[in-house]
């Protein structure tokens, strides 16, 4: 029954790039920057305002943001964010 249930569940999740999700809302939506190293070098997405702007905006009620805080907090753009918390 919880293997029925957890299945159930996963084919209700989307796994989507930035890109994909524009313009498609959800109730919850979980980023996942993973990028971490030494240098706190970002990829693109992160260094972009309108790019991540799509993405922090598609959740209509929760936000979950996983990655290093401290390569987040080493680049402009995340760490402006973090700021606002």
């Amino acid at each position: 029954a919880a293997a029925a249930a957890l299945s159930s569940a996963l084919r209700r999740v989307d796994t989507l790039t930035v890109d994909q999700s524009q313009g498609q809302d959800r109730a919850c939506i979980i980023l996942s920057f993973v990028k971490q190293n030494d240098k706190g070098a970002v990829g693109t997405l992160l260094a972009d305002w309108r790019r991540l702007n799509v993405a922090l905006t598609r959740a209509q009620s929760k936000l979950v943001i996983l990655g290093s805080a401290a390569t987040l907090r080493a680049a402009p753009v995340p760490a402006a964010l973090f700021e606002l918390a």
